[in-house]
């Protein structure tokens, strides 16, 4: 088998699937550990990978590479043996009572593994978060409360989710509409009763503008345990061949040292063993005359992540992003050059309670709301030409789209001609670049036989990543406005000479 093959989510959704009649859920871990291995002893990188992409397929730097993270992980098999035992161990420790116990274990089992590590950037884009909404009781969808996490006050509405407990507010939000109308259980990508907002991540939270700009907080130290070596197989080494730059080896130099290729494939282990898809029970209601679902009080699936959560935490972390559960046996193809499943990632941001001022109770935690600020459309109302936004046809959409990738190009020339490479500057490249990646993508992608553009879901998500493109150029125009200046001047005065 080759390694490719191996560490797609599908096929580890496939081995996680046989797992899954080993119940209780200890048992599970345990049989997923053995299909997990199993399958890895047959890993060859001379076998033909079935899913990579012809154009990788006959790159010898990408063939290379992935020959050597095979050579890497099959040495590292003593460690991943050790780590799924730990997992598995963090979870009977919690079985037997020991909650705290079972926190710390996972908190140092982080660092054992080297486990530790922080998002890239360029997942730190626009995130969209959508809620149900009923006509009949006058919801104000436009306005921003609609869209924070539920307050403080009212913690006793607050149910366990995958990455929290009950009474403990998150603020969850996908990184496409699509997870998030999967996410929601919408019955259609057309549902016209989910309002919508986009959280513009802004990586110049709380700045000020004094001799220069200072950074004083940021909620951007986010973990990640989303499959990143699939990411950058399908997009960064995609991105080095528009550029013409030669994919580096592991271990050849800054891009691709030995311990992060070793530490996302760790990370990889982890991840699904936090995502295994919940268990639902159904009853029959007499009234209803139809099975409904049964509202279980202990989800055996969630423990890890929710422990997860609190181990992350202890390492001062500001949020969590991981592999959506809902994309399994879904329909969905894509027919462009390189493959990614940045768009079956959520984020889950962590809130800090402030304490009561003069007696009254925060409702939610304001400052997370300097770091995802709430752009709202309405969608109901808004047009373009003589159509409402439901009844673009897919032309005009993608003309939409390819009017936005025209404009992201420009905006990174610029940047290439203009501005010297900063911190700040390269926040600004990665969200073009993250924004540019899902455009791409979007405009190959087929949900159920239909393109994903054809959708309304589809057409609401390229409107807002247009939103996030002027915002992330606000930021840029606000941030670099004396280089700009000064390069003004500059070719003013070019001007001037050559016209003497």
């Amino acid at each position: 088998m080759h390694i490719y093959d191996f560490i797609t989510d599908s096929f580890q959704y496939k081995l996680k699937h046989k797992a899954a009649n080993a119940i209780p859920f200890e048992n599970i871990l345990g049989a997923y550990q053995t299909e997990f291995f199993e399958a890895f002893s047959q890993l060859n990188s001379a076998d033909d990978p079935a899913n990579l992409h012809p154009t990788l397929k006959g790159d010898q730097h990408a063939v290379k590479w992935l020959a050597d993270l095979t050579t890497l992980v099959v040495a590292d098999k003593p460690i991943l043996l050790d780590l799924f035992k730990d997992i598995r161990e963090v979870y009977d420790i919690f079985l037997r009572g020991n909650h705290l116990s079972a926190i710390t274990y996972l908190h140092n089992l982080l660092d054992k593994y080297d486990l530790l590590d922080e998002s890239y950037p360029d997942l730190l884009g626009g995130f969209l978060r959508g809620r149900f909404y009923d006509p009949s009781k006058r919801d104000d969808i436009l306005h921003e409360y609609f869209y924070q996490h539920i307050p403080f006050t009212q913690r006793h509405l607050i149910k366990r989710q995958r990455f929290s407990f009950s009474g403990q507010p998150l603020l969850y939000a996908g990184q496409s509409l699509l997870s998030v109308y999967y996410e929601l259980g919408a019955e259609s990508l057309d549902d016209e009763n989910i309002a919508v907002s986009l959280l513009a991540f802004n990586h110049f939270a709380k700045l000020h503008f004094g001799n220069g700009w200072e950074k004083i907080k940021s909620r951007s130290r986010i973990y990640d345990i989303s499959n990143a070596i699939y990411e950058t197989i399908n997009g960064t080494f995609f991105k080095m061949r528009e550029l013409n730059i030669p994919i580096p080896p592991i271990d050849g130099g800054p891009g691709f040292p030995k311990e992060k290729v070793l530490r996302d494939f760790r990370k990889l282990i982890l991840s699904h063993c936090c995502t295994f898809r919940r268990k639902i029970f159904t009853r029959y209601d007499e009234n209803k005359k139809k099975n409904i679902e049964v509202d279980m009080h202990f989800v055996e699936e969630y423990v890890l992540p929710q422990l997860l959560t609190e181990a992350v935490r202890l390492h001062k972390y500001n949020g969590i992003i991981y592999p959506s559960t809902k994309f399994v046996d879904k329909k969905i193809t894509v027919a462009g050059d390189w493959q990614s499943n940045i768009y079956t990632t959520n984020l889950a941001m962590f809130t800090e309670y402030n304490k009561p001022v003069g007696g009254r109770v925060p409702l939610v935690d304001q400052d997370l709301f300097t770091v995802l600020e709430i752009d709202i459309l309405d969608f109901k109302n808004l047009t373009k030409g003589n159509f409402t936004i439901k009844k673009l046809s897919l032309l005009d959409v993608h003309r939409l789209a390819e009017e936005l990738v025209k404009s992201i190009r420009e905006q990174q020339k610029l940047m290439h001609d203009r501005i010297p490479v900063t911190e700040a500057g390269s926040h600004i490249w990665t969200a073009l670049y993250h924004i540019e990646k899902k455009v791409l993508l979007y405009q190959k992608m087929e949900v159920d036989g239909k393109a994903y553009l054809d959708w309304l879901a589809g057409k609401m998500e390229i409107i807002y990543l247009f939103r996030y493109f002027r915002y992330i150029n606000g930021q840029f125009q606000k941030i670099f406005i004396k280089e700009l200046q000064q390069t003004d001047e500059e070719e003013r005065k070019a001007k001037q000479a050559s016209s003497h």
